[in-house]
């Protein structure tokens, strides 16, 4: 109060017709803050407003910060230019009655940007995308904390180091500036997870080949994610396990595992060294899948060799 009647005193007042109200010092960008930024300037023609706006308060302002002004510095920031003031107001043929209101001291501050329900949207989906990258994720009824969104220097969320799917709860952690302690909050919603996937055209019976006009491949959701999924190349010329019916998914568990290579089988021989590679024509001494290591008789040398079959009737050598 003892600034304001100083300023009232000044200008020999008793009634006001120009008002100054300092507010609570939340500003929304980084850098300068002026006056006009935490400042309700009213009556003032449009010189005087000009020249009062322009006013700086806060040098370099960076997000999460407090700059703490008391009002014994506000008031001589504003003594300077009010002697300009009142002479534009005068000019104009305007009274100049002024009335200041301030608080003992302002806080002036910039908050780090808000959770909203964008952001946290992107969050839960970056996340999810680590665990799968070929799939696409949707958000529903997403709720989000009535929590105070001023004064904060940072927030976070506390995610699980897995995959989110169905109903999920996830901690909120908010900081506030000039408090090291965090609130805790929540959000919770509903994650459902899609991918492309294999699907059968038609009723497919065990012991049936799987032709390309048995299958399609569309967006379907996935309760967990599967790493049995199988690429148009192993489903064609596969032989079905079991019944598959029209519109269920294809899996790797659906198809026959059959062997590659028969005992007896004539296979390619791979070899592989330094960069250059040799065929040679060998006889399976064994059965075996893909992957699986197996001897084989080289018929040029007679010798028996082993080497992993990288698919049908051949084997690698490295």
């Amino acid at each position: 109060m003892k600034y304001l009647l100083t300023l009232l005193v000044l200008t020999n007042i008793a009634w006001a017709n120009q008002r100054i109200e300092i507010k609570e010092g939340l500003v929304n960008k980084a850098g300068n803050v002026y006056f006009n930024d935490i400042a309700e300037i009213d009556g003032f023609t449009e010189k005087s407003t000009k020249q009062l706006s322009s006013l700086l308060v806060a040098a370099d302002l960076k997000e999460g910060e407090v700059r703490k002004i008391s009002d014994l510095a506000l008031t001589d920031l504003l003594r300077r230019s009010l002697s300009y003031v009142k002479n534009f107001e005068t000019e104009a043929g305007k009274d100049f009655n002024l009335v200041l209101k301030m608080p003992k001291v302002l806080e002036v501050y910039l908050n780090s940007p808000h959770w909203t329900e964008a952001k946290l949207t992107k969050l839960l989906k970056k996340h999810n995308q680590a665990f799968c990258k070929e799939c696409s994720f949707e958000i529903s009824a997403l709720r989000l904390p009535k929590a105070e969104k001023t004064k904060i220097s940072n927030w976070d969320l506390e995610i699980p180091d897995q995959l989110l799917k169905g109903n999920f709860q996830i901690p909120l952690r908010v900081y506030r500036l000039g408090n090291s302690e965090a609130e805790t909050h929540y959000i919770s919603g509903r994650m459902r997870t899609y991918k492309v996937l294999p699907v059968a055209r038609r009723n497919i019976a065990p012991g049936e080949r799987i032709n390309d006009s048995d299958i399609l491949f569309e967006k379907r959701e996935m309760n967990f994610v599967r790493k049995d999924i199988p690429t148009k190349k192993e489903l064609l010329g596969a032989k079905a396990k079991r019944m598959a019916l029209s519109g269920s998914i294809l899996w790797l568990s659906n198809l026959e595992k059959e062997k590659a290579v028969e005992r007896g089988d004539l296979v390619d021989i791979v070899i592989r060294k330094n960069n250059m590679e040799m065929r040679l024509k060998g006889v399976a001494q064994e059965a075996g899948f893909i992957g699986d290591r197996v001897s084989i008789l080289n018929r040029s040398s007679r010798k028996v060799i082993v080497g992993e079959i990288s698919k049908a009737h051949e084997v690698i050598i490295q």
